[in-house]
């Protein structure tokens, strides 16, 4: 169902963002030639059909997915609606944000020059909407798509969903995924963007200003504690829909990842800079993160282990080592793998080019001396940009991905059809 809803989230982003990037033309046109209300009429316009579309995402979603629970159909559709949504941030969203402070920082200016404003200041305003637009994406994406997917539940008389289990059990192992790279996310905005007064200096900087450079982090740790938070309802329905031990060997593993988000998190603001933790902002996400990982320790001690016990253990030396060494990947399908590689994959990359690398492209391309340069001068390399670097390094690591669960894949089998050889030599 995850997988199916993901897929659905996926073209819709696609279809999105080539629906606006060809809106933004005539949108900027009116813009700068002065004609407010023709600009207006254009953005209302793009604003309701982008909306329609997210909606018939969710919509999709959730009615593909074969689920007969109204609770299941509105997650479905809002896990639609925000790939969908992050996927348009990083194919037009964020370079639009860059584009957009021409606009309102030249508003109301007569002759405005590159040294209306400092490099700090204009950082701050970059990040800001970049930041802005991210959150604007990523809450009206899931909203409307939860929408979609509610609209798309009909009352049958089968009461629960039932789950295909030979299907890519995308829902585990891409929270496992995502939960780390949410972290690493927050440790490089902490990292990164408070340094940046030490390069351009504090002259003429103001609260808001470096206040922005702190927006990165808040917005990541917003990403850290949704995720986790879909962690600990992932385990224990995974936990239920177990099988075998190798299954619950993997719930297992993802329960440790949940007890371990909150240290881990904290141990890389510690390492970065400990004031960080006296900001109340970071100790309300870090309180969050820490009671769910709390929590997963009653979950892993209360449901995850005593499932595994009430499995028996293989009998066969050769059977021990190869539920040990690679668990049922013998049985799997190549190409439910390579599925299973592209979302995890993704969902990798999502965090940090969201929080990061968006912002870092917009900061290293509109710059005091290029912000006040005609937007069409500048508009099609930075969308180059962001597509180019988000999309590359999705592909990359998904490629990455792919290539070692295929070669574990084949390991996996050799190793079993060996032992089955020699089980049947009665070596």
């Amino acid at each position: 169902m995850t997988t199916r809803s993901g897929f659905v989230g996926l073209i819709t982003g696609l279809i999105v963002s080539a629906f606006l990037y060809l809106f933004f033309a005539p949108w900027q046109y009116a813009i700068y030639n002065n004609a407010p209300q023709i600009a207006a009429r254009w953005a209302g316009l793009g604003i309701c059909v982008t909306c329609l579309l997210f909606l018939v995402g969710g919509f999709v979603a959730a009615r593909w997915s074969g689920s007969v629970e109204a609770l299941r159909c509105t997650i479905l559709g809002a896990l639609a609606g925000v790939l969908a949504a992050m996927f348009v941030f990083c194919l037009w969203g964020a370079a639009v944000a860059g584009l957009m402070q021409w606009h309102w920082q030249t508003a109301g200016l007569v002759n405005p020059s590159p040294n209306t404003y400092s490099q700090l200041e204009l950082t701050g305003i970059l990040i800001r909407q970049t930041m802005s637009m991210f959150l604007v994406l990523f809450a009206g994406g899931g909203f409307i798509g939860a929408v979609g997917g509610r609209l798309a539940y009909r009352k049958q008389n089968v009461q629960s969903d039932v789950f295909d289990m030979e299907a890519p059990q995308m829902a585990l192992n891409a929270t496992i995924t995502v939960v780390p790279a949410s972290v690493v996310a927050a440790a490089l905005a902490a990292f990164i963007y408070p340094r940046l007064l030490a390069i351009f200096g504090t002259q003429g900087s103001v609260l808001a200003d470096t206040a922005a450079l702190q927006m990165p982090l808040y917005v990541s740790l917003v990403w850290v504690v949704i995720t986790h938070f879909i962690l600990i309802w992932v385990v224990p329905h995974e936990t239920r829909q177990s099988e075998h031990l190798s299954g619950m060997d993997e719930v297992k593993m993802a329960a440790f990842v949940s007890i371990g988000t909150a240290p881990l998190l904290v141990l890389f603001l510690l390492l970065i800079d400990a004031k960080l933790l006296i900001d109340p902002v970071v100790i309300v996400f870090v309180v969050l993160s820490m009671v769910m990982s709390i929590y997963s320790i009653r979950i892993l001690s209360t449901q995850v282990l005593p499932k595994r016990a009430s499995y028996n253990l293989p009998r066969a030396a050769w059977q021990k080592t190869e539920a040990d060494l690679f668990g049922t990947i013998a049985k799997s399908r190549g190409l439910r793998l390579v599925v299973l590689c592209i979302g995890c994959g993704i969902v990798m990359v999502l965090p940090i080019q969201a929080v990061v690398l968006s912002v870092l492209i917009n900061l290293n391309t509109v710059t005091p001396q290029t912000a006040f340069v005609y937007p069409s001068d500048i508009a099609a390399g930075l969308f180059m940009h962001q597509a180019s670097i988000s999309m590359g390094i999705m592909l990359a690591v998904v490629t990455f991905l792919s290539l070692i669960y295929i070669f574990y894949f084949n390991l996996g089998r050799w190793f079993s059809h060996r032992n089955q050889q020699n089980k049947k030599a009665g070596v």
